[in-house]
């Protein structure tokens, strides 16, 4: 019996066949591991971005001041291993948010933070105050990776796979001040005749706008030989300008209502009485320290009144200044309200000395000198007159009650916020481009980079 021939071609094809199969599995590691390192790379971009964006909105709670309330500025922070917590700092903050992105300072991962208020790196946005960069880092293991020791075999050199690789990410947040384009608002919405009025020879002179919500046809009223310059008038209803009043530029009506512009600060909470119907009639300097007045705060001294840094709760009986003392105070907020038996009253401010308080320069009141209580409401209209001996920045915040603004004042970082708004006497408003003068502008954290 004969034996068959074989096909000098059989082992070709098992050669062929064999080779191909290396090259097929080396192609699928090939492709397994670039997979796995987009998806590490993507990973650590979110972590990174997640990482800076939470720093930011923590620093941007917490008045973004550096060196103030846990904000970072100025070094470079290597996140611990686990992350401190709870965190203490805005980096700290942003340490939490990697790991839980899936990222630690630890073993083939590095996460590290830096912030600061100067110019953000690789940008000149001039409206960035402060800003928080995150990096994260790792190396990239192979799934198919070649690890034996000595020349590779044909195997190892038909399986194309990644060994290790390395990935990085970097990510920026900063918060960026938006300037708000009015500083006078008068935010009743009802159809009320002269919801603002200049009066008598009142001369008003505003770097920023003003803007009336009343649908009233007589909405804003120009009345006397008053003077009014402002950089912008905006009337939902219209006005009216009679005798010699001066009015530039020309209102613009029809305008659609603004909501309240600090509708969303929330209001500060307090329990008990510190004092209780708090007077002082001396000639002799007093101080006042922050704390809960029920009954209000009476000053008809002819000393000193100075008052301390910090929150004063008005519970009931008003803030009231007369005679003439003089007042002093800087980084103060006078929450007005009432609760239980202390009725609500107005702002009084009607002395003939020198007033001269300030608003706190950062934190949640940051801008707000005097701020009334959303929730209620009373019928006399708040005063303020002022005089060219005093020196007072803020904003007057009067969200459901009128405000008299009457007196002589130049060159004030104030911004008034009323239910309706009456004004005398001269009167000089700067635009503040920071909001830290009068609560105004807007402020956001972002990604920018």
């Amino acid at each position: 019996m004969k034996n068959p021939k074989r096909n000098p071609e059989s082992g070709q094809a098992l050669v062929f066949g064999t080779l191909t199969l290396f090259v097929t599995l080396g192609v699928m590691s090939l492709v397994v591991d670039l997979g796995l390192a987009f998806y590490k790379v993507a990973q650590g971009q979110s972590a990174a971005d997640a990482a800076a964006m939470s720093a930011a909105v923590s620093a941007l709670n917490n008045g973004h001041t550096c060196g103030q309330n846990g904000v970072v500025c100025g070094s470079v922070y290597q996140c611990a291993s686990p992350p401190v917590t709870p965190a203490t700092t805005d980096l700290q903050v942003g340490c939490l948010y990697a790991s839980s992105n899936g990222f630690v300072n630890s073993g083939n991962q590095s996460v590290w933070l830096t912030a600061d208020s100067s110019a953000p790196p690789g940008s000149n946005n001039s409206k960035v105050v402060y800003w928080v960069q995150a990096s994260v880092g790792q190396t990239i293991p192979g799934l198919f990776s070649l690890s034996q020791a000595g020349p590779p075999s044909l195997a190892g050199m038909l399986l194309l796979s990644i060994h290790t690789s390395s990935s990085s990410a970097v990510s920026t947040a900063a918060i960026t001040i938006t300037p708000s384009s009015s500083c006078i608002y008068a935010i009743d919405t009802g159809d009320t005749a002269g919801a603002f009025s200049v009066s008598g020879s009142a001369s008003v002179t505003s770097a920023c706008g003003i803007f009336v919500n009343s649908s009233s046809s007589s909405a804003v009223t120009f009345n006397g030989s008053a003077v009014v310059n402002a950089s912008q008038i905006s009337v939902h209803g219209g006005y009216s300008t009679n005798n010699k009043a001066s009015v530039y530029p020309t209102p613009s009506t029809g305008a659609a209502t603004l909501t309240d512009p600090l509708a969303t600060i929330p209001a500060p909470t307090f329990s008990g009485c510190d004092y209780i119907s708090w007077k002082w009639s001396s000639s002799t300097n007093i101080t006042l320290n922050p704390g809960v007045y029920c009954g209000g705060i009476t000053l008809n001294g002819t000393g000193t009144a100075t008052f301390n840094p910090g929150i004063y709760i008005i519970n009931g009986g008003g803030f009231n200044w007369g005679g003439s003392a003089a007042v002093t105070g800087a980084r103060v907020m006078f929450y007005i309200t009432g609760s239980a038996s202390y009725a609500a009253a107005p702002l009084n401010a009607s002395g003939n000395g020198s007033i001269n308080l300030s608003a706190p320069d950062q934190g949640t009141y940051e801008g707000l000198l005097f701020f009334q209580d959303r929730t209620v409401s009373y019928s006399t209209a708040n005063t303020w007159n002022g005089n060219s001996s005093s020196n007072t920045s803020g904003a007057f915040y009067f969200p459901t009650t009128a405000l008299t603004y009457s007196g002589s004042s130049t060159g004030r970082y104030q911004a008034l916020i009323a239910k309706t708004i009456s004004m005398t006497g001269n009167s000089n408003f700067l635009n503040d481009p920071s909001g830290s003068y009068t609560a105004l502008a807007v402020k956001t954290a972002a990604l920018i980079q």
